[in-house]
C-alpha cells in the first residue's frame, strides 16, 4: 500500500494515543519507519502488522481498529491536501457512492501502482437504499469500508445510515445502505 495510508494510520494512533502510543504499535508491529513517503509503495505487510500493532497497543480488536480507520480516513485525506479528489465524489452521498471507481481512477493517474477496490451498486431499491458490493485484492478490510462508508455519510449530511454488512468474504463485502 502506499505510504499514505501507513501515514494516516500513524496519524491516527497519534492523535488518539500521542506518540508514545506511536512508538509502541511500531514496536508491536516490528516497524522500524518512523515516516512512510506518501507516494511509495510499501509491502501491504506493513500495513497489516500496523492494524495488528495498534489493536495489541489499544486492546481493540483489528476489525475496530480498521472501522475506526475508515471513519478517519476522509477527514486526513482532506487534511493532507486530497480535498479537490474527494469533491469528485460529487455533490451528495448518492452520486458519491456511484462516483467511488471514478474517483479512484483519478487517483491511478497520480500513483502508479495503485491497486484500488473496486465499489459496485448491484441494486438500486429506492433513490436512498442500496446494495454496494465492495471488492479488493486485498482481503479483510470490509471493516474499513464500514467507517469509510460512515464518514462519508455524515459528509455529505446523512446523520440516520443505516448500515448493514450482508455478507462477506475474504475479498469482498456486500452492505446494504440505507438513509432517509
Amino acid at each position: 500500500m502506499y505510504g499514505l495510508i501507513n501515514m494516516a494510520i500513524k496519524q491516527l494512533v497519534i492523535d488518539h494515543y500521542g506518540t508514545q502510543g506511536w512508538q509502541e504499535v511500531k514496536t508491536k508491529a516490528s516497524v522500524k519507519e518512523d515516516y512512510f513517503e506518501l507516494l511509495t509503495v510499501y509491502d501491504d505487510v506493513i500495513t497489516y502488522n500496523l492494524v495488528k500493532g495498534a489493536s495489541e497497543v489499544t486492546g481493540k480488536s483489528p476489525v475496530e481498529v480498521l472501522q475506526l480507520f475508515g471513519k478517519y480516513w476522509v477527514t486526513y485525506a482532506s487534511q493532507a491536501g486530497y480535498e479537490p479528489l474527494l469533491k469528485l465524489f460529487g455533490p451528495n452521498f448518492k452520486d458519491c457512492l456511484v462516483n467511488l471507481n471514478r474517483m479512484h481512477e483519478h487517483m491511478g493517474a497520480m500513483m502508479p501502482g495503485l491497486i484500488p477496490p473496486e465499489f459496485e451498486i448491484s441494486k438500486e431499491i429506492s433513490n436512498t437504499e442500496f446494495e454496494l458490493i465492495y471488492k479488493s485484492q486485498r482481503p479483510g478490510l470490509g471493516p474499513m469500508v464500514t467507517g469509510l462508508l460512515e464518514a462519508l455519510a455524515i459528509r455529505y449530511g446523512i446523520t440516520n445510515l443505516e448500515l448493514k454488512e450482508m455478507s462477506q468474504e475474504s475479498n469482498s463485502c456486500r452492505f446494504l445502505i440505507k438513509w432517509s
